[in-house]
């Protein structure tokens, strides 16, 4: 098993971002792709943009979901 204590912490040096930082962001990008689903839907947008809003969550949960579990 490999230790990833001491990689966060150099990667936080180097960038100045804290790890847990990108899984909050992920998931609050895919709240909002949700949202934005339900209002384009509601306009009766184009499928184009929704499907955009179906790809963006998609890609934010599997952050925020590998991120969250560690990997």
């Amino acid at each position: 098993m490999v230790d990833d204590s001491h990689s966060c912490r150099r990667q936080f040096l180097l960038t100045g971002i804290a790890p847990v930082l990108t899984p909050i962001a992920a998931s609050a990008l895919a709240l909002l792709q949700v949202l934005a689903f339900f209002y384009h839907v509601a306009r009766e947008k184009p499928t184009p943009r929704v499907l955009i809003n179906v790809l963006l969550v998609g890609l934010a949960l599997f952050v925020a979901i590998a991120r969250f579990s560690g990997v």
